[in-house]
């Protein structure tokens, strides 16, 4: 290996094998500048391989040996904000963005030549130690600050355009006629059936009350005079027998019992058929 200077080179032999054996034919160097050549042979009863490398040429120089550090490649930065500029009426409005440094490029206004706001301006960016830029990008930009007056009058506005008026077409209808559609004949509504007046209970006729019979003074009966001589003591009556009681002569008193009753019972009968009146009487009222 030839490094700097002639200290460091350094030539590496193999040591030899059971196969191979290695010799340098040439050394030509002086004061370690010079040429080393080594060849391997193969020992007895072995050969080379064919096509094998079996010689090496080294040179040796003695060139100084550099004592600064090799120096790094810059890093190239393709991201960066440009700078951006307006001119607008006047010159209070005019705007300049410059973006800031960052830790590799640096933004410089190189010339400004603007009096009163009016005139030029260029900014140039620039990397920083061990950055560098892409070749054939924008580093530089200038931009031109006028002070042409502002108008006053204000601005005219646009004329209204009414839209145009769309008439629909007029879709006329198919003359289709309806169907003729026969009417029902009207069914007639039957009549409501009359609910039949309740007739009145013809009223009971009256039972004429009978005639008293007048009774006719009955004669007294004629008593016959007791027996002037009296029954004998102790002599027990014989009973009655059994036989059908004779009946008495009528004396006039069966007369006025019987009026009399039959009276009764046709009282009770006409009292029986009132009170029978009045109950049905009633009964008609609740229900109506």
């Amino acid at each position: 290996m030839d490094k700097c200077g002639v200290k460091n080179d350094a030539l590496n032999v193999p040591e030899d094998t059971d196969e191979v054996a290695y010799e340098i034919t040439n050394d030509t160097r002086v004061d370690g500048v010079g040429s080393v050549t080594v060849e391997a042979t193969a020992k007895t009863n072995f050969e080379m391989p064919k096509g094998a490398t079996t010689s090496w040429t080294f040179e040796f120089t003695n060139e100084a040996c550099d004592s600064t550090p090799p120096v790094e490649p810059p890093t190239v930065i393709t991201d960066f904000e440009p700078v951006r500029a307006t001119d607008n009426c006047g010159v209070e409005k005019d705007y300049l963005d410059i973006p800031r440094d960052t830790y590799a490029l640096t933004y410089t206004i190189t010339n400004d030549t603007r009096v009163d706001g009016v005139g030029s301006v260029t900014v140039e960016l620039t990397p920083k130690p061990n950055f560098a830029i892409p070749k054939g990008a924008t580093t530089s930009w200038t931009f031109k600050f006028t002070n042409e007056a502002c108008e006053s009058t204000p601005p005219t506005e646009p004329p209204v355009t009414e839209p145009p008026v769309v008439i629909p077409p007029v879709v006329t209808p198919p003359t289709t006629e309806p169907p003729v559609v026969t009417p029902p004949k009207p069914t007639e509504t039957p009549k409501p059936t009359e609910t039949p007046v309740p007739t009145e209970t013809p009223k009971p006729t009256e039972t004429p009350k009978p005639t008293p019979t007048p009774t006719e003074t009955a004669t007294p009966p004629v008593v016959n005079k007791p027996p002037a001589t009296p029954p004998a003591a102790n002599v027990p009556a014989k009973p009655a027998s059994p036989t059908t009681p004779k009946t008495l002569a009528s004396t006039g008193v069966e007369t006025v019992n019987t009026g009399l009753i039959a009276g009764i019972l046709l009282g009770l009968g006409a009292l029986a058929v009132g009170i029978e009146t009045v109950k049905r009487r009633h009964r008609k009222v609740t229900n109506e």
